[in-house]
């Protein structure tokens, strides 16, 4: 799997190529940006995604548990999430740095909002909290992440 913003990326490199090259009283900044857009092209299609971690049974309640991570060669962690036992679409959210975070999810059906905090223990644990409605009852059929992806950038 490739880090998304790749397109974006080539974008804004070749808008700021093709500034340089309206400007022919310019060639050595020219040359310049066309490195920096191909060293940002290269360095971003090499980065490959690891599945680190996988539920096996994503259609069921998830309670709060330790996940293993199968391996801690990353820098960033994409945690992907269905929003509840029965749906089949998934959102994710990155995490840099090793640091701790809370996924949240808006239930416009309901008007309410849910939130599972992720701690993390070290580099091949997590701690996934219960899911809670705002700290008014436990909701474990919301919030369900099904797959974890480490990438090693080497930007972080």
């Amino acid at each position: 799997m490739r880090i998304r913003k790749t397109s974006i990326v080539r974008a804004i490199a070749g808008k700021i190529v093709n500034i340089f090259n309206q400007s022919q009283e310019n060639a050595y900044s020219c040359d310049y940006v066309n490195g920096i857009k191909d060293t940002i092209d290269t360095s971003i299609n090499n980065v490959k995604g690891q599945v680190l971690w996988t539920n096996s049974n994503p259609a069921s309640d998830f309670i709060a548990q330790d996940i293993n991570l199968s391996s801690s060669n990353y820098d960033v962690l994409e945690i992907f999430f269905y929003s509840s036992t029965s749906q089949t679409n998934s959102s994710s959210i990155r995490l840099r740095n090793k640091k701790n975070t809370i996924l949240r999810w808006w239930d416009a059906s309901r008007s309410k909002m849910y939130e599972r905090g992720i701690t993390y223990v070290n580099d091949t644990k997590l701690t996934i909290g219960e899911c809670s409605m705002y700290n008014v009852g436990t909701s474990n059929n919301i919030i369900i992440p099904h797959k974890i992806i480490g990438y090693k950038t080497g930007h972080f």
